[in-house]
């Protein structure tokens, strides 16, 4: 029996060996499909992660383009309403320049014609006074 159990010692540790190997076979084959697998969706991963980047890039390079045009324009209006801003204000400024002159001239004048009339009341008052003490004289001769 104990050279029974000799030959069956090497039996059954060839049979345990063959069996470990394909156990060890099976488990480098699912290893290294799992490495497939994990290898494929990290390329999956890498590839929408370059796609989102580029459309993200595509999409700020849109926005700054939008941006731009839309600051430019911004500009362009504030440009032509500063010039007429300007322009207004220098036409506010020179009817202010040509009434002020005209009233300058309207107060010189009524200040002339008022001296004149001042003047020629004056002449009137002495002239009637003159005829007045002409006519006491008369009287009083």
């Amino acid at each position: 029996m104990q050279e029974k159990n000799k030959n069956l010692v090497p039996q059954l540790v060839e049979l345990r060996s063959a069996e470990l190997r394909r156990q060890i076979a099976e488990c480098k084959m699912q290893v290294e499909q799992e490495q497939a697998l994990r290898v494929e969706r990290e390329k999956r991963v890498y590839a929408k992660i370059q796609d989102l980047g580029h459309r993200l890039r595509e999409q700020l390079l849109a926005e700054k383009s939008f941006t731009d045009r839309r600051l430019n324009e911004i500009r362009a209006d504030l440009s032509q309403s500063t010039q007429l801003l300007q322009s207004a204000t220098e036409r506010v400024a020179q009817q202010v320049s040509t009434q002020e002159v005209e009233l300058r001239t309207s107060i010189h004048q009524e200040g002339e014609t008022r001296a004149a009339a001042v003047d020629e009341l004056a002449r009137a008052v002495s002239h009637y006074g003159a005829a007045l003490q002409a006519g006491i004289k008369i009287v009083s001769q």
